[in-house]
């Protein structure tokens, strides 16, 4: 994951910033005090690495059953320790992955 963050920062001219609280190192990408994107080492072992999109919505609770009526898988559901239930990681009925959180994250 450091070569990642130690990638973007030279690519783009971002200063990382760890996000303290999170159960995995997490660190947000920012540039003139906007921020951009983050990355978060793959949980899954051997597994390669990905950008996952993140869509801002209003109500993750909501919006992730929404979804799921549409035809969405539920990867991630929406909990207390994990970003205080700001956000859910889905699959759409193709199989994309996408994650909805509420933002800002609070």
């Amino acid at each position: 994951m450091e070569g990642s963050i130690k990638y973007y920062e030279d690519l783009f001219k971002f200063s990382g910033k760890s996000i303290l609280g999170s159960k995995a190192p997490y660190f947000v990408f920012e540039k003139n005090k906007k921020k951009y994107c983050g990355v978060l080492g793959n949980p899954v072992e051997g597994a390669r690495s990905a950008w996952m999109p993140y869509i801002r919505v209003s109500d993750v609770n909501a919006v992730m059953e929404k979804a799921k009526k549409a035809g969405a898988h539920v990867m991630l559901e929406p909990s207390a320790d994990i970003r205080k239930g700001s956000v859910a990681v889905l699959l759409d009925p193709q199989g994309a992955q996408f994650t909805i959180q509420e933002w800002p994250i609070n």
